[in-house]
């Protein structure tokens, strides 16, 4: 009989005793802080990889519209320049696609044709001449009115496929595309010498 009242007795001194509660509440705390800290961490650098790609479209368009005109060996040199905004992130051919189109609105039609175009990168899936029209028509008049008739647009792609460091929330790769538009700033279009014709 003498069992019950010790076993009460050491009930009323663990409920009185708070010498260890910091402790048990840091270990039901702490997996999920971990968790949080670790999900934060990730998605934080999946944003930053987005913007860096962001500024990838940005930078090809806007050192193509630079110049009046261009060849494959500029191209190429404004590829790496643009591959360079993703660092710290890999920029190798598997991760980072990237696409500069010419495209210019036909004088006495108006209707757009793509001049040039390059590519560098395993990326598929770039914007279509229609996407590119509908993308640059104001949807009520149904006019092109970012470009007159005879004048050109850079239209600049940039694709990333970012895989996260620790896999834990995200688990699988994620594509990453930016399309940017910008007008030749020292002529109507901007010409290249030495491109194959558009594919």
């Amino acid at each position: 009989m003498q069992l019950i009242p010790r076993l009460a007795s050491l009930l009323r001194t663990f409920h009185r005793d708070r010498s260890g509660v910091s402790a048990v509440e840091f270990a039901l705390l702490a997996p999920l802080m971990v968790l949080l800290y670790c999900g934060m961490t990730e998605l934080t650098q999946g944003y930053l990889a987005k913007r860096r790609a962001d500024h990838v479209s940005a930078t090809l368009g806007d050192l193509t519209a630079q110049v009046s005109s261009i060849n494959q060996a500029n191209l190429s040199d404004v590829f790496k320049a643009a591959a360079l905004i993703m660092a710290p992130y890999p920029a190798t051919d598997a991760n980072l696609s990237m696409k500069i189109t010419s495209v210019v609105s036909d004088p006495t039609t108006g209707s757009l044709k793509v001049v040039w175009n390059a590519t560098q990168g395993s990326g598929a899936g770039w914007r279509t001449l229609s996407q590119i029209q509908s993308d640059i028509t104001d949807p009520t008049t149904k006019t092109v009115t970012m470009i007159g008739k005879g004048d050109g647009v850079i239209v600049a792609e940039a694709k990333y496929r970012y895989s996260p460091f620790t896999k834990y929330f995200i688990s699988t790769p994620v594509t990453f595309s930016n399309v940017f538009y910008l007008r030749p700033r020292r002529s109507s279009a901007v010409a290249c010498t030495d491109c194959p014709p558009p594919s």
